[in-house]
């Protein structure tokens, strides 16, 4: 996994909740069937819908207080995405210092390096970084997008020296150290980071029933989906 965009996982939350609510019997796809085919088979038209809309179709796909469970999720200020979906479909995320395929991917089709995890940032093919994350080593350093990472621990730049710097620093006292340049000003900042690589997985938690499973399931060309065994 990478990032954890918060609607997707309300929405995962959500279909884990109807399949358990129905025994397996409805899920998202019910709800999709139901409010996006609004009218029937209809060439594309705007249909705008309220909050209310949602309630009430996810309702008829499965009773439930939904209005509390997606204003919970909606208006959260936790530090955290919503994994609700991710733990009661049977799964956990734990963190280590191995890339996911997902990570790796990305990185080499992208080219730089994806230490969100770790010092809570991620780099352009160029050493220009490309995102921070709020309250992370990064952020707390100065660090932001747009910043050139110039050197690091007084080397020239490079996607493997990022890896390492990060690696090593799990054992070292001393912070790792940029060199970066911002709008043509040159700047030395300390990330005091010692927490080595960090890379989230999916990890089975056998104490509840693997619903994720179904969920991942691919639907058949026909539309249907297919059963679990």
């Amino acid at each position: 996994m990478d990032y954890y965009p918060e609607g997707e996982l309300i929405w995962l939350e959500a279909d884990v909740t109807i399949r358990k609510l129905s025994g397996g019997k409805k899920s998202l796809n019910d709800l999709c069937i139901r409010f996006f085919g609004t009218g029937g088979n209809t060439p594309p038209q705007v249909l705008p819908y309220t909050f209310e809309d949602v309630v009430n179709s996810l309702n008829a796909v499965q009773p439930f207080d939904w209005r509390s469970f997606l204003n919970e999720r909606l208006q959260s200020d936790k530090p955290h995405a919503p994994l609700g979906g991710i733990i009661s479909g049977g799964y956990r995320i734990e963190y280590t210092d191995q890339t996911n395929e997902f990570t790796r991917a990305g990185e080499t089709h992208n080219h730089g390096v994806n230490a969100w995890y770790s010092l809570g940032l991620q780099t352009g093919s160029d050493d220009t970084v490309t995102d921070v994350l709020i309250g992370s080593p990064a952020y707390q350093a100065g660090v932001g997008p747009g910043m050139k990472i110039i050197a690091i621990n007084g080397r020239r730049a490079s996607d493997e020296l990022l890896h390492g710097a990060i690696r090593n620093a799990k054992t070292a006292s001393q912070p790792i150290e940029f060199i970066l340049e911002n709008a043509g000003y040159f700047q030395v900042v300390k990330l005091d980071y010692h927490g080595g690589e960090k890379y989230p997985h999916l990890v089975r938690d056998n104490s509840a029933p693997a619903i994720l499973d179904s969920v991942l399931i691919p639907m058949t060309k026909h539309g249907q989906i297919k059963n679990v065994e």
